[in-house]
């Protein structure tokens, strides 16, 4: 069985630990602070492969479906850049000198085997430097992107919606915490799928998550699932 870890960096702890609660149920959750180090508090808090979760990303996976490869790595984290393998997009990056086009990992979730770490780094720059890395799919991270809140096209915000309807995690913390989110991120992000989990946190907190995602439910929700279905996501 995952262990899971949850790094709180903020008040959204309750929207993870509740959706791990619901669909991984007997699973082992540590939540701990922050530090320095995300890779370095992981390493310092597992004895096993776990998964790494920041506060207020949810998990809607179960320990089944995290394969096996993974135990061979030394971490397993997508890319920051969320479009950064369409090549319709990922030149944009480019266009708007973000750092993100140099292939920055996204610590916000990963999967680290502590078995093949020698050294707790103190920082994560550089720390994954000559490890054993793997590139975790996006369909384990659908996370939020500096394109879709800077206003991409909205059918392409809509297909990246769909493309996240069986995601095993929505990856929003920003935009929540912020209790922020543009028309283009109310398209492209399921709001709308959070609200299940939201016992226990502050009542802004559900009050943002219910109003956007009721802004989400009336812009695209029933064309985005309707598209998922028909394309078989």
């Amino acid at each position: 069985m995952l262990d899971y870890l949850v790094i709180e960096t903020n008040e959204l702890a309750a929207l993870t630990v509740n959706s791990i609660n619901e669909h991984d149920p007997g699973a082992t959750i540590t939540c701990v602070p922050a530090d320095k180090s995300f890779i370095g508090t992981a390493l310092q808090h597992s004895t096993r492969t776990t998964m790494v979760l920041k506060s207020g990303v949810v998990w809607r996976g179960s320990s089944s479906d995290v394969p096996e490869v993974v135990n061979n790595y030394a971490l397993c984290a997508s890319e920051y850049a969320v479009f950064a393998d369409n090549d319709d997009l990922n030149h944009i990056y480019d266009l708007k000198g973000s750092p993100l086009a140099l292939g920055i990992k996204d610590l916000s979730i990963f999967i680290v085997n502590p078995e093949l770490w020698d050294n707790i780094p103190e920082t994560d720059s550089g720390a994954l430097i000559g490890k054993r890395t793997l590139t975790m799919p996006r369909y384990m991270n659908h996370s939020e992107d500096e394109l879709v809140a800077d206003g991409l096209p909205a059918h392409q915000c809509l297909y990246y919606g769909v493309l996240g309807v069986n995601s095993l995690a929505l990856n929003y913390v920003d935009c929540l915490r912020n209790r922020s989110a543009s028309v283009t991120e109310t398209i492209g992000y399921l709001f709308d799928h959070l609200t299940t989990y939201v016992n226990g946190l502050d009542n802004n907190d559900i009050y943002f998550i219910k109003k956007v995602a009721d802004k989400t439910r009336t812009r695209v929700s029933k064309v985005r699932d309707g598209l998922a279905k028909i394309n078989g996501v």
